[in-house]
This record gives C-alpha cells, sequence and structure tokens, in this order.
C-alpha cells in the first residue's frame, strides 16, 4: 500500500503547487502516517521534496529542481508538446495549465525552450475553418454521467423533428472539429454517435446501466467511413483553375484521361452517399459530372430543389 501512495503522492505534487498532511491523508483517505512514510519514501528515492513551515506550509517539490525526462526522445516530447498547446483547450481547459506546468517541472528551462521550438515544426489543428464551435452543453456533466454510468434522457434534434431520448454514454469524441457523444440508444437498441450541437436538452438520470464490455478506441471513428456506403465509378470535366482543389479533394485517387490549357478529365471511384452531392455542388459550374448518367439526373434533380425554392422569394 505505501508504494502506491507514495506514487499518488508524487503525482499531486508535480503540478507545483504546496500540499498539506491533512489535505494528502484526506485526498486518498489515509492516516497522517501513511503521509510521511511516503513522503520519506520518496525522498529516499532522490525526488527533491522540500517542506515549508507556516500558515500555507506544507510540501512541495523544489522549485530550482527538474526531474530527468530522458525517457522520451525530443520526437515524442515535442509532439506531445505541440498538441498540448493546440488540442488541450478542446478536450479539458481547466486541466491545461497544470498539465504545462507538470511538463516544466519534467524538463529544465534549456530543454523546454528546445521543445518548444520544436513542437512549432508540426502544428496540429483539427478544426474546420470558420467553424463555430461553441457548445451548450457543459462536458463535464457528460464525463460524470460516464464515469457514474447514469442514463442521460436528450432531445435531439434530427433533419425533421426532435426526439426524445434515454441513451447510455460511453465515449465523448471529437472528431473533425465537432464533440459527439458515443452511446446506446434505448430507442434503437444500438450505439449511436449523437453530436452535441443537435442535442438541445439533457438531464442526467439518477437510473444507472450495466456498462458493456467494450473497447471504445475500436469504434467507428477510427475506420474508414466510406466502407459503409456503395462505390461508384466517375468521369468528370473540370477548368485547369480549380486543379489544386481537386487534388486536395482526391489526392492520387483519379486517373487522368484528357488534359488541354483549359480542362482536364478524369476517373476515379468515390463512395455513394449525399456528401458526395454536397461536394460537387461545391465547384459550381467549373466541374461537370460525365458519367454515370444516374449521378447527373440525381445533382439536376436536388439543382431544381434549390432553384425552386428561391424562385419563391424572387
Amino acid at each position: 500500500m505505501k508504494k502506491y501512495i507514495s506514487i499518488a503522492v508524487l503525482m499531486e505534487l508535480l503540478d507545483g503547487n504546496t500540499y498539506t498532511c491533512k489535505q494528502l491523508s484526506d485526498k486518498y483517505e489515509v492516516s497522517n502516517k501513511t503521509i510521511y512514510r511516503a513522503i520519506e519514501t520518496l525522498c529516499e528515492a532522490g525526488i527533491p521534496i522540500v517542506a515549508e513551515f507556516g500558515r500555507n506550509g506544507g510540501y512541495k517539490i523544489n522549485d530550482k529542481t527538474r526531474i530527468n525526462c530522458s525517457f522520451f526522445t525530443k520526437d515524442e516530447l515535442s509532439s506531445f508538446f505541440s498538441f498540448l498547446q493546440t488540442q488541450y483547450d478542446k478536450i479539458d481547459p481547466k486541466s491545461e495549465n497544470s498539465t504545462i506546468k507538470k511538463f516544466e517541472i519534467l524538463n529544465n528551462n534549456k530543454e523546454l525552450s528546445d521543445l518548444q521550438i520544436l513542437s512549432q515544426q508540426v502544428i496540429i489543428d483539427t478544426d474546420i475553418w470558420g467553424q463555430n464551435n461553441s457548445i451548450k452543453i457543459n462536458t463535464d456533466d457528460l464525463k460524470n454521467a460516464i464515469s457514474d454510468t447514469k442514463k442521460l434522457k436528450i432531445t435531439y434534434k434530427t433533419q425533421n423533428l426532435s426526439q426524445k431520448r434515454i441513451i447510455q454514454p460511453y465515449s465523448l469524441v471529437y472528431k473533425f472539429g465537432c464533440w459527439y457523444l458515443y452511446a446506446f440508444c434505448e430507442t434503437r437498441h444500438n450505439f449511436r454517435l449523437f453530436k452535441l450541437s443537435r442535442i438541445t436538452e439533457i438531464e442526467i438520470l439518477n437510473e444507472q446501466y450495466l456498462r458493456q464490455e467494450i473497447n471504445c478506441n475500436l469504434k467507428p471513428w477510427n475506420k474508414d467511413f466510406e466502407e459503409n456506403f456503395a462505390k461508384i465509378d466517375i468521369t468528370m470535366k473540370y477548368e485547369i483553375s480549380i486543379d489544386p482543389d481537386i487534388c486536395d479533394w482526391l489526392g492520387t485517387n483519379m486517373n487522368e484521361l484528357f488534359k488541354d490549357d483549359k480542362y482536364k478529365i478524369i476517373k476515379t471511384t468515390l463512395p455513394y452517399c449525399k456528401g458526395l452531392i454536397h461536394k460537387i455542388l461545391e465547384f459550381e459550374d467549373k466541374l461537370t459530372i460525365l458519367k454515370p448518367q444516374s449521378l447527373c439526373d440525381e445533382i439536376c434533380e436536388q439543382c431544381k430543389t434549390i432553384f425552386q425554392t428561391y424562385s419563391h422569394q424572387a
């Protein structure tokens, strides 16, 4: 028991704050004597813990001392630091400063400066340009509901209406600039991804659920969504001016059939879904689908619907 408490105390002190013996003993529900022994064990192991006396006294790690962190390479640490600086505010903004403090304790000033420079070589930002990321729901409440295996009663907005659902929350998922809640829906009797921006009302119920033995790290958000859709072969013609945008979209997934100074004709294979039509319409009249005819017809119908909607306002 002693060694586990020692590790817990060490992790607590790594945030750079000062803690009294009573604070530590209350938190870990052990006696003051156990805390004294844990501090003694850490000191024997070479951890530079100092005791400060007085009204605001307690135990802390010496500010002038840094713990060697050579277990990780500089590239590994710089990748983590880059993620921490650009993404932590989306995941757990309350813990960002505390984590950075621990990071500073684990490295001396020269190492930290080097890591800050290395971390700027690669900037990680998963947000979409111009997207509003404001969320009305308190994610801390959702985390607590997940930890306590409490059911949630939500009002979820779909395309046509708002529905009441009872769900069993499992994980918060940050995907492509948006927050989702992965949960078992008792209405659909299956797992679903619920977009937080579409949850208009939420209530944490006192009723608990039995958590199923699943690994959320292996769920759909880590798999290629294309597996869920049929593939179609598409031949398209587009203006050379949008060639960089087409390359951003398709990458190497295209076969060039024709090219001159004004146009290019290519053939590619893409998942057949609603998002495909939306993507094609982004290019307006600069891109034309040549084959298949069924896709051309569907795009025409979509354009007619849009035209009819706005022609009434003209």
